[in-house]
């Protein structure tokens, strides 16, 4: 059975880039998915995609969805094979639809993608348009969201409150569950306590903010909940190994061939 993401269609999908890459290599590491922004990759090729822990194997003409703040990874063949990739963000504001990760939409719509591609640099409002119709198509109602849909609306409700502080009960009591079968389905899906899984959530996050904006540590630290520096420090450097401030000048020096100081 496919896996389903809930979220809503009422706006079109804004910001929205298509891109279109003459290879995709065999095998690339795991990512990341932006915490703001879905992807969607049109497959010219065979592949197995990965979606934090789900598998798919993807035929030619086939689509993948990675929903926000998600872990990706593929490896495809033949080694090199053009791909479209769709980048976009959904403003919502209306009911929600239950969009599946591992999507066959109807017959000619990599053609109609390539279309819409080609159209972006005249009117966005054509590949706008296109890709809020293919969504709608490829939507179900929000009742296919029933394969273990408390677990997603758990990961949901930690993304969204990722800079205050709850506990594990806050988690339970908001998709009306128990402490002790959250435990479970988190272990199941995760092989982590909930606990676990959010501290990894905030890690990544942390580490995201470092390297791709100048957000003072202070604030880094208080969008992932830890309210004092010396906190962020410790918990930073207990999780990776180095410091908050070491993660950034390693990048800037990357970067530039300079160190910042």
């Amino acid at each position: 059975m496919d896996r389903y993401r809930l979220t809503d269609l009422k706006s079109p999908p804004s910001p929205l880039f298509i891109y279109w890459d003459p290879s995709l290599p065999s095998s690339l590491g795991e990512w990341m998915q932006a915490i703001d922004t879905w992807m969607l990759i049109a497959y010219s090729c065979h592949a197995i995609a990965h979606v934090n822990a789900s598998t798919f194997a993807v035929e030619p003409g086939q689509a993948v969805l990675f929903p926000p703040s998600s872990r990706g990874a593929h490896s495809s063949w033949p080694e090199v094979s053009p791909h479209h990739r769709v980048v976009f963000g959904l403003p919502g504001g209306g009911e929600r639809v239950a969009l599946p990760l591992h999507a066959r939409p109807y017959d000619g719509w990599i053609s109609a993608l390539d279309r819409a591609y080609h159209s972006m640099s005249l009117v966005n409002a054509h590949a706008q348009s296109f890709v809020w119709s293919l969504l709608w198509q490829i939507s179900a109602p929000e009742s296919a969201y029933r394969s273990r849909a408390e677990l997603h609306e758990a990961e949901e409700f930690i993304r969204r409150n990722l800079s205050e502080s709850f506990k594990v009960q806050d988690v339970a009591s908001a998709v009306g569950l128990s402490e002790r079968t959250l435990h479970r389905l988190f272990q199941a899906e995760h092989q982590a306590s909930v606990a676990q899984f959010v501290r990894d959530r905030r890690v990544r996050e942390a580490v995201r903010l470092l390297t791709t904006t100048d957000l003072p540590l202070k604030q880094v630290g208080l969008r992932i909940g830890v309210q004092t520096s010396q906190g962020f420090y410790c918990f930073i450097r207990d999780a990776v190994g180095v410091s908050p401030s070491e993660i950034r000048r390693r990048v800037r020096s990357s970067d530039s061939g300079s160190v910042d100081e």
